[in-house]
């Protein structure tokens, strides 16, 4: 089956990398997830304000990016949280 020496070492080195792996990802697996955005801080009455006049003179698109830039959120959050403001 084995010729040498040298082939159950390195039939051995591949088990050994293949467990270690295993071992790397199922570890890594237990890692709780986090969110790649840091929380966004609350937005006040003027922050909202500044969004609004931001929506009517220039749209949406700059809207979302002033609420981003008052509050650190995130894009889809800050598309819903301008949405919502659009409807009101």
């Amino acid at each position: 089956m084995f010729h040498s020496l040298s082939d159950v070492l390195l039939l051995f080195s591949l088990g050994l990398n293949v467990f270690l792996l295993w071992l790397l990802g199922r570890r890594a697996g237990n890692q709780p997830i986090t969110s790649a955005q840091p929380f966004a801080r609350p937005t006040s009455e003027g922050d909202l304000a500044s969004v609004r006049d931001v929506l009517r003179a220039e749209g949406k698109i700059q809207a979302i990016k002033r609420y981003r830039e008052l509050t650190g959120a995130g894009l889809l959050d800050a598309k819903n949280a301008v949405e919502a403001l659009e409807r009101s």
